[in-house]
């Protein structure tokens, strides 16, 4: 085995170590908290066991949730186009980076540099239409659907 290859082998290993700490530390760093009040520092002694948070979180008496009987088709609705628009907005940050890149590797090349600004103008033009229907959307369901 040449010294290259345990270089390599050193590297491997070391970057595998850095890996398993950086996946193992949180579980000691954060064990005062999972512990709760069985631990004997003052901070503690007010703060519940994870388990008793987990609990009450369940029956509504310290969490913050609503009980809700019933889920409407509008709540749905809006739960749907609001996750499709934000779909719609991560596309567009994608085509601004992509044309951005292409109009500056350009490097003197017309044809790609027209390329990019063109796949930029149409990002715009895009997000324009999503923001428009988004505010669309939001008028219909506020006005004619919630009737608030």
């Amino acid at each position: 085995m040449s010294i290259l290859e345990k270089k390599q082998h050193l590297k491997h290993f070391l970057v595998l170590v850095s890996l398993v700490g950086v996946l193992i530390a949180p579980s000691f760093l954060f064990i005062n908290t999972a512990r709760g009040s069985n631990d004997e520092s003052p901070a503690s002694e007010s703060m519940p066991s994870a388990s008793t948070r987990l609990e009450n979180v369940g029956s509504g008496s310290e969490g913050g949730y609503k009980k809700n009987d019933q889920t409407t088709v509008s709540e749905i609705l809006g739960t749907a186009v609001k996750g499709f628009l934000s779909l719609l907005g991560i596309i567009f940050i994608i085509l601004t980076i992509t044309g951005g890149t292409k109009y500056m590797t350009a490097s003197g090349n017309e044809e790609r540099a027209k390329e990019g600004l063109s796949i930029i103008r149409h990002a715009i033009i895009g997000l324009i239409i999503v923001v428009g229907s988004y505010a669309i959307w939001t008028f219909i369901l506020e006005n004619l659907i919630l009737g608030s």
